[in-house]
């Protein structure tokens, strides 16, 4: 059986990354703990409204900190940024004010959408931002040198060339769920 998370178990494990010991233990560079804090206050803004600026969590103020923009998802009240930094504004950015709730799903599986040609990776787009890594098992004609291998889930081992870069999806839940129900539809 797999090990079973509270909510409370959830919230201690957040709390003590953020705030408490685990922070050293467990995210041990600036950049780590600036990745974190970023993608947790992205995870709440998907979930409740609001847009993380585009600059990630930075400790330039002796504490650290992370700029919160208005957007379509939040309540006019802030939501659950209201009650925080009252002399701070709320302004929505220029541009992409689009909400980015994940969308519901038949399933509740994120969703990435992959773009071939060729047989090569070309685009990747998704209900949320996720960093992607391609691994191609196509390994005929290459040499010993251009190869790796990489253990696979059940244990065996695969010969795989990599790709040059690890990317970044574009960020497009509603194209993405669009485009899901439009393919699913003609299945």
């Amino acid at each position: 059986m797999t090990k079973q998370i509270s909510n409370g178990d959830l919230a201690e494990i957040v709390t003590g990354l953020l705030v408490g010991r685990l922070a050293s233990e467990q995210l041990d560079s600036v950049e780590r703990y600036s990745a974190f804090m970023t993608d947790l206050a992205r995870l709440v803004c998907d979930h409740c409204g609001g847009k993380v600026s585009a600059m990630p969590a930075d400790n330039c103020c002796e504490q650290w900190l992370i700029g919160i923009h208005s957007n379509e998802c939040l309540p006019e009240d802030g939501g659950v940024w209201g009650k925080f930094d009252l002399d701070g504004e709320m302004e929505a950015p220029e541009g992409d004010l689009e909400c980015h709730r994940p969308p519901e799903s038949s399933d509740n599986n994120p969703t990435a959408v992959v773009w071939l040609e060729g047989g090569i990776v070309q685009w990747v787009a998704s209900i949320f931002p996720m960093r992607y890594l391609v691994l191609d098992a196509d390994t005929d004609g290459l040499s010993e040198g251009e190869m790796m291998e990489v253990t696979m889930e059940n244990g065996s081992v695969a010969e795989v060339v990599r790709t040059p870069n690890s990317l970044m999806s574009d960020c497009l839940p509603a194209w993405v769920a669009k485009v899901v129900d439009e393919v699913e539809s003609k299945a």
